[in-house]
């Protein structure tokens, strides 16, 4: 499945990415997640190809899914390349819009700021997600991630600091 998610951030225009999703699920093929976290979409369809939940465990779900649809916060991002998930930027405010650009630039996804979406665009970005330059983009910084012992760096790090 495809994950969309947008956590504690509620979607901008409710409405607008409502209808985006009907035309997801009438136009192909892929099913979704959808976990709403503080969203909140009146009448999402009943579709076989659609399940909504409030919350799921990322960890969990990542490895299972074939992209992802985030609003493009730091935590989602960083599970979503640890998962080695190719990413779909759908960004609102803050740092959003820097970091998709990067995830563009790194060839691990695609950035279509919230502002400027459409179904279509949303579909090709599906699409583009799975081409195997950012397949292979995506599963070589997973592999970084996954190699990396961070928790063993930053214990390292913090018993090194003297204290005065």
């Amino acid at each position: 499945p495809v994950y969309i998610g947008f956590g504690s951030i509620p979607v901008p225009d409710p409405e607008l990415f409502g209808s985006v999703i009907k035309q997801m699920l009438t136009q192909t093929q892929h099913r979704f997640i959808f976990c709403h976290g503080w969203s909140r979409l009146a009448e999402l369809p009943d579709h076989p190809n659609l399940f909504v939940v409030k919350s799921i465990n990322h960890d969990w779900l990542f490895p299972r899914c074939k992209a992802a649809i985030i609003h493009g916060g730091i935590g989602t991002l960083a599970a979503c390349m640890k998962a080695r998930l190719p990413l779909i930027i759908l960004s609102i405010l803050y740092d959003q819009p820097f970091l998709g650009k990067i995830v563009s630039k790194k060839k691990i996804g695609i950035h279509i700021p919230f502002k400027k979406l459409t179904a279509e665009k949303l579909i090709m970005a599906i699409e583009t997600s799975q081409s195997s330059e950012i397949r292979a983009n995506t599963i070589d910084v997973g592999n970084g991630i996954n190699n990396e012992s961070g928790l063993e760096t930053t214990v390292e790090l913090l018993c090194s600091v003297q204290f005065t």
